[in-house]
């Protein structure tokens, strides 16, 4: 059930897709470029800039320092994860951030619609606030760490819910 998505899954996918396509062409509309519209929501002037400046350089630097880097504001285990990047050389790492962010995007509409069994209209109505959201918004363009946290939160939730339900 939860790999389908509940009752309905083409629909609620077919749903989803088109929300994303939606709110695409309303952002692209309104600042028909990503640099504008990076620039309308935060000062970030790069993509996933959190990364950048802080993630990737924490996770080169962890096992040559053993100290975290100005600026790195997270546990010492979270900078030895960030150390699986640095070996594939930037430009790879930051695409294979934005591939994780995009899979736990995905896993996020999933595991809500399998915590919240909603009828359609409704899962359709969390999955546009949910992906207009701000701090998504910010998650994404930041390559911020949130989306994991609430995700994993989520697939505890999910967890407990199926070994009660045994």
């Amino acid at each position: 059930m939860l790999i389908s998505g509940g009752k309905h899954p083409k629909r609620y996918w077919m749903g989803v897709a088109l929300i994303v396509l939606l709110l695409f062409a309303y952002y692209a509309g309104t600042w028909h470029s990503f640099a504008s519209f990076q620039t309308a929501i935060d000062t970030c002037e790069e993509p996933f800039c959190d990364f950048a400046s802080f993630y990737y350089p924490m996770g080169e630097a962890i096992f040559h320092t053993g100290l975290p880097l100005k600026g790195f504001v997270y546990s010492p285990f979270i900078a030895i994860l960030f150390a699986v990047f640095p070996p594939f050389g930037f430009d790879p790492s930051l695409l294979l951030w934005g591939i994780l962010q995009t899979i736990f995007v995905i896993l996020y509409l999933l595991l809500f619609r399998q915590l919240v069994p909603a009828r359609l209209p409704i899962q359709l109505l969390f999955v546009a606030l949910a992906l207009s959201s701000f701090p998504l918004l910010h998650n994404l363009t930041w390559g911020q760490v949130g989306i994991f946290t609430t995700v994993s939160i989520l697939g505890m939730l999910v967890f407990l819910v199926k070994a009660r339900g045994k």
